[in-house]
């Protein structure tokens, strides 16, 4: 009796220890997969970003209607991108972070806006052709520092979930060597 008592209390704490093996890998899976996503979401803000630019260059370079019409189609991307991400990150500093991120996303919406109004009037001729390009340059100056920000920012949450990654993986692989 006492040999099948212990098989009995073995067989328990086996199974115990492969639930809670299983339940703790199953955390780590999902710790991993959220700063994975984290991750992407990062990198798909900097690409949007960087693809907006382009569109902004063309626009301004040739006046090309089309680069004006994708560079708000990106701009629309990029808000979408920044809610998700906003729902996405939950850390205090992340949040803080893409706080400041959709601040710069809405602020180069408008500066951009004040471009294309800025070479509208110009095609009007309501004021002569140096004002218009000291009001452009200043425009696209701040519109480059937009990008710079965003692009700041977007390396900062990119770090910080790499940094939960490693984390993540450290305890992972601690919690199975044990």
């Amino acid at each position: 009796m006492q040999v099948k008592r212990k098989l009995q209390l073995a067989a328990i704490a086996s199974a115990m220890a492969g639930l809670m093996v299983i339940s703790m890998l199953l955390v780590a899976l999902y710790h991993v997969d959220r700063a994975i996503k984290q991750s992407h979401i990062a990198g798909e803000i900097v690409n949007e970003a960087f693809e907006r630019s382009t569109f902004r260059e063309d626009y301004l370079r040739i006046g090309n209607e089309r680069a004006k019409i994708q560079w708000f189609a990106k701009h629309e991307q990029l808000g979408r991108l920044l809610r998700t991400a906003a729902g996405t990150f939950k850390d205090s500093n992340d949040t803080r972070t893409i706080g400041k991120m959709i601040h710069t996303h809405e602020s180069s919406g408008r500066l951009f806006s004040a471009v294309v109004e800025n070479r509208e009037k110009k095609n009007a001729n309501e004021k002569p052709d140096d004002l218009h390009r000291q009001i452009e340059s200043r425009l696209t100056t701040q519109l480059a520092m937009t990008l710079y920000e965003t692009v700041l920012e977007a390396r900062r949450l990119h770090v910080s979930a790499d940094r939960r990654l490693l984390f993540t993986l450290h305890l992972a692989g601690v919690a199975f060597s044990a």
